[in-house]
Parts: C-alpha cells; structure tokens; sequence
C-alpha cells in the first residue's frame, strides 16, 4: 500500500486527494451543541482529516450523511452544506425562517428532495437539484412548506408521499407530487398529546408519541391495523431494520429498548437500558445515542437456532461526549 502522506505531490493536492477519499470511507456523522459536527468510522474511529466542521452562528443543528454530500440544518433554519469540490469552500449558510429548538433533516434519494423540520410548526422541502447549485451565487428556494397547528417532531418520507409527527396528536401525510395535504393517519390515544417519532415504507406507516404506543397504520387498506402498548413513557425513536422485513425497533425515556414484528403486532424482544434512548440508527452498525453517548453494535441482528431474536449484548463501542449531542447520521 502506498502511503499518500509520501508521494513526492503538493500538499493542496494531497488534502484534495484525502477529502475525495473520505467521502469514499463508511461513516456517521454526529452533531453537538457546541456546534460541531464530528466524523467517525463505522468501528468509531474518528475521520481526522473530517474531526469536526464548527458553525459558527449556530449551536444546535441536525445533520443528514451521504455518501457524496453532507448537509446540516441549524435552528434558525439555516441550511449549512459542506462543499466537496477542488474550490475551497465549506459551511456555506442560506436561508432564514422561524427560530426552533429541535432539527429535523432527511432526504428522498429516489426523487431528488431534501425534507426539513425544525421542531416549529412548518415543514420544508427543497430540490436536490436546487441545493447542488453554488450556494456562493444561489439561495435555494423552498418548494413547499406545510403547517401544522402545533411543532412536528418526527417526519418520514416513502417515493412521493411525506409523513408527519405533530404535537396535536396527529400523524399527516402529504404529497411531493403536487405539495398538498393527503390525509390524516394515526391519532395519539387518550392521555397522549403528542406524536413524537414516525417511520414509512411501502406497506406501513409506524408511529409513537407521549401516549407510550406504537401506532401502525396499513397502507394498502388505508387503515390503523394495530396501537401497540409496551413502552412505560413517550416513545422519542423508531428505526426499521434495514434487511429484515416487518422488523422495527423503538426506545424512549422509559429506558427501554424493543423489537417488534409490526406486521403481527408482536414484541420479539425487550431490553432494559437504563439511559434514555434518543434516537437510534440502523445499517451496517446500530447507533443508539442518549444525551452525551453514543452506542455502536453491530447491526447484523439474527435469531438464534430456536427462532428467538439476539439481544443486543456486545456493544462495539461506546463515545462519551462532555456536550450533548443533538443528532446523529448513519
């Protein structure tokens, strides 16, 4: 193996050369509230030459990680993007909207669009032809913008249809194809105020809020098939494993991790935690964060030879973090 740090080649060159190959390395990306946005690998080795991008007017923001690209969504719903080509510039900021306190930013690959909420009443939504545009000359433009009577919390997206989590209680879907509001899903249960978290793909539509249930909705019969009780408080993350089918895995400030087969309403499994669980990620590893830790395991979970699922019991890594941190990005 050559080592580029040798090569007889200008240094302009090598930190070129090192910035495409990083894109190239499997990582997440985890943002604090110091303002930082750090890069580790999948083992949770930290990127070097990716340690940390600062924003400098921003303290709180959300992050979405891809391959090629990587944007970061602030409070002030400031949309910051990391530049990856040969010209020098990084952190770029545009746009401007009401002040939030929670960010909330995912992508539509398969369409082309970024959807953003920022824990205030709005949700956005912008091309991603229009982002790739030079930020230095172009402000994106918003193509729609959805509000809701109280803060969404949660948003998820399947082709052309986007899902909404909102603190009265509702989940929303709404349509990328004409930009206007579909219909209303799963209602939180009486106690429940709020939605707090939802997940789609094609068959389902999963979601949980303060009511302490999980709530799926069948999209094919258009109707809510099961309202799952088995969290003991607000249920704050739900991730769908990424291999096997029906598989969701949901956690909250009950401490509680859990495992279910949504298609037959059942639980796989329930693990205690004894930390808050704020958000999970799940692909090639699982991330579980709380507060000021993040937990890495590996994510290829299997059942045993009886047909019983594994229990998390081996984590991979655990970073300790002296800030909080505010999002993570598989």
């Amino acid at each position: 193996m050559v080592h580029l740090g040798k090569l007889p080649i200008d240094d302009i060159v090598k930190a070129t050369i090192w910035r495409f190959l990083d894109d190239y390395i499997a990582h997440f990306v985890i943002t604090t509230d110091d303002g930082r946005s750090r890069f580790y690998t999948l083992a949770g080795e930290i990127l070097r030459r990716k340690q940390r991008i600062s924003h400098n007017h921003e303290k709180v923001f959300g992050v979405v990680n891809g391959t090629r690209e990587f944007l970061t969504f602030a409070r002030c719903v400031n949309l910051h993007r990391q530049e990856i080509d040969p010209r020098g510039k990084h952190d770029v900021a545009f746009g401007s909207g009401d002040d939030g306190f929670r960010c909330n930013i995912k992508q539509v690959l398969q369409v082309g669009y970024y959807y953003v909420g920022c824990g205030d009443d709005k949700v956005r939504v912008y091309t991603r032809q229009d982002l790739n545009r030079d930020p230095s000359i172009y402000s994106p433009k918003i193509v729609y913008s959805w509000e809701h009577p109280k803060n969404v919390f949660g948003i998820a997206a399947h082709a052309l249809d986007i899902f909404t989590a909102c603190m009265d209680g509702l989940i929303r879907q709404y349509s990328l194809r004409t930009g206007d509001y579909v219909q209303t899903l799963s209602c939180v249960q009486e106690g429940g105020t709020g939605m707090l978290t939802v997940v789609a793909n094609s068959d389902f539509v999963i979601s949980g809020g303060n009511d302490r249930c999980l709530h799926v909705w069948n999209r094919s019969r258009n109707v809510e098939t099961f309202v799952l009780p088995g969290h003991n408080d607000w249920i704050t993350s739900l991730v769908l494993s990424p291999s096997r089918p029906f598989v969701l895995s949901s956690g909250g400030t009950d401490q509680i991790l859990k495992l279910w087969d949504y298609n037959y309403g059942t639980i796989l499994w329930s693990q205690s935690w004894n930390e808050e669980i704020l958000k999970m990620c799940w692909g090639e590893i699982i991330l579980i964060q709380n507060k000021k830790k993040i937990f890495i395991y590996d994510g290829a979970m299997t059942q045993s030879t009886n047909g019983s699922w594994k229990k998390l019991d081996e984590c991979k890594k655990k970073l300790n973090f002296t800030v909080n941190i505010v999002d993570v990005s598989l």
